[in-house]
């Protein structure tokens, strides 16, 4: 009977453990992008946009 309740716990355990990870994959997942949202990000895409035009006038060949 002893090892009917041990093996039942050991499930139980298992269970547990799947349903924690999944739970942290979850966090960590919903956090992975957070850094995207800052200013920083919006003011490199700007100065990246602002460049795009300057490089491609300068790959232009002068006749």
């Amino acid at each position: 009977m002893a090892e009917q309740q041990e093996k039942d716990n050991f499930w139980l355990y298992i269970g547990g453990l799947i349903a924690v990870v999944v739970i942290l994959v979850f966090m960590l997942k919903s956090r992975e992008t957070e850094h995207l949202k800052s200013s920083a990000v919006q003011e490199i895409q700007q100065e990246i946009e602002q460049s795009i035009p300057s490089r491609r006038m300068k790959n232009v060949a002068v006749d």
